[in-house]
């Protein structure tokens, strides 16, 4: 392990991306928020798996919120046709957010895009 504080581990659900632009950007890990819940739970991606079944290639873009309120977690990653990517923790920058993590491919054509995302839960 990486960090000195380590969470709980979670995945998320393997979410379909049909559309392509930050208008279209899906939601693939949503944090837990519980009503009684004391303080704010955050989360850091630990690993990344994206399969992009398209007919070309295409930059995926994962972070927070939609359209013009997207902003990038992290840098955009290059998706190569017909191929799946897996990323591990020491590929992806340690960052921490408080909100709901989403995605969206700038392209989509003939084809389905997958993104699943595993995060540590720390809170």
């Amino acid at each position: 392990m990486l960090d000195l504080i380590a969470g709980k581990r979670r995945t998320g659900a393997v979410t379909n991306l049909a559309a392509a632009a930050a208008a279209n950007a899906a939601a693939i890990f949503a944090v837990s928020n519980y009503a009684a819940m004391m303080g704010v739970k955050t989360v850091k991606i630990k690993r990344l798996k994206v399969r992009n079944n398209n007919a070309g290639n295409t930059w995926v873009h994962i972070g927070t919120g939609v359209g013009a309120a997207f902003v990038d977690l992290i840098p955009p990653l290059y998706s190569i046709a017909n191929t799946t990517d897996d990323y591990m923790e020491y590929d992806l920058p340690q960052v921490e957010t408080n909100a709901t993590i989403t995605a969206y491919p700038e392209a989509v054509g003939g084809g389905s895009f997958d993104v699943q995302v595993e995060v540590d839960e720390i809170g």
